[in-house]
């Protein structure tokens, strides 16, 4: 029951949503910061620690509502439409800004705010990528430098010269050692994405390599068999029917024995380029074994199937199968079949090749459907 009620909150503080989660978190723990900071501050006007209390109040309010503000901009997703989607630069500025003020209106207390600066300085650059820790570290070090110079200038009994000067140079050395560790995470940041870009690039080329016959680029014969089961199993849910053209190329022996295997290959390439071109663009074309390629014709009847078949028949006519032999073309016989409520894998693949026979056996260079 109490992790229950646990879940609900986390999911309405932080939504389901793992991207926005990890924004949102952030934003929290800058929250957390502020809270800190403030009740600091409280107990120091309770105390009589300060004198501007009214400031100082002023300050409380402004860090109670900076949270709530960057937090209802993420969790009611209007960040998305920014750059930044965590506004992290954003936040970070802001908590650097009301810093400086803080260090401006606190007198005596004043380095606590250095503290902060640090701490917010720390807690967002690591977000950042190299340019921005540079403009960040530039913003934050030049509001510093201005600080302490116009306070020493107005309140030189709170703000000595000396102090101020130690104060800049200590606080502006940390900043940019954080600025440089930072810089050197960016660094290996983009180097570990890169590293995974090329990463799911071998694993795409791998992934190709699995599903597609090496010479031709159509699929392979693995992958078109689950390719079939899936479309089977498809239309057992929802009654769905496709067909399949199963090609055989005519006399392609007499090519590889008068011509040799590198015009065979080229042949090969050259019918698989016209099949991809001229079958749809949602057909699957498969070199289903040697000179013998599998078309899956989804959602299509056998008369559909038909034409697109002899579409291929007409265009594969009138296009050279070899750049080294001009004047050799290529036919192929093909035997056409539509899926049924009762095909299972083996019944449908058998059909179309008992076709594919037929119209062989009829002279080639034609189609049959069963």
């Amino acid at each position: 029951m109490a992790r229950s009620a646990v879940a609900k909150l986390s999911s309405l503080l932080l939504t389901d949503d793992v991207d926005q989660q990890s924004r949102l978190v952030g934003c929290l723990i800058g929250g957390f910061i502020y809270l800190i900071a403030t009740g600091v501050k409280i107990y120091e006007i309770c105390t009589g620690l300060v004198e501007r209390r009214e400031l100082i109040a002023l300050l409380c309010v402004l860090m109670m509502l900076t949270t709530p503000l960057f937090y209802l901009l993420i969790r009611s997703g209007l960040s998305r439409h920014f750059r930044d989607p965590s506004l992290t630069m954003a936040q970070m500025l802001t908590g650097v800004t009301i810093t400086a003020f803080s260090y401006a209106i606190s007198d005596q207390q004043r380095v606590l705010s250095l503290l902060v600066m640090e701490m917010l300085m720390l807690f967002g650059i690591f977000n950042l990528n190299r340019q921005q820790v540079r403009q960040a570290l530039g913003y934050t070090v030049s509001l510093l430098a201005i600080t302490c110079s116009v306070m020493s200038l107005l309140r030189p009994q709170y703000y000595p010269l000396k102090i101020e000067v130690g104060n800049f140079v200590l606080s502006a050395a940390l900043l940019a050692s954080i600025a440089a560790l930072a810089g050197q995470l960016a660094r290996l940041r983009g180097r570990l994405k890169k590293k995974a870009r090329d990463l799911e690039d071998a694993l795409q080329s791998i992934r190709e390599m699995a599903i597609r016959d090496e010479l031709t680029g159509a699929y392979n014969r693995r992958h078109m068999t689950e390719l079939l089961d899936f479309f089977l199993k498809r239309q057992r849910r929802s009654g769905t029917r496709f067909a399949v053209v199963m090609i055989d190329l005519d006399h392609f022996k007499q090519v590889n024995d008068t011509h040799g295997h590198a015009i065979g290959d080229e042949v090969l390439k050259n019918f698989a380029a016209c099949a991809l071109t001229t079958f749809r663009e949602s057909d699957i074309v498969c070199r289903w074994g040697g000179e013998e390629f599998l078309v899956l014709l989804p959602d299509t009847r056998q008369s559909m199937a038909t034409i697109c078949a002899e579409r291929l028949r007409t265009a594969l006519a009138a296009r050279p199968m070899s750049a080294s032999v001009p004047a050799l073309r290529l036919s192929f016989s093909g035997g056409i079949t539509e899926s049924t409520d009762r095909d299972q894998l083996c019944d449908l693949t058998q059909r179309a090749d008992k076709a594919l026979y037929a119209a062989k056996a009829a002279g080639r260079d034609q189609l049959i459907a069963l």
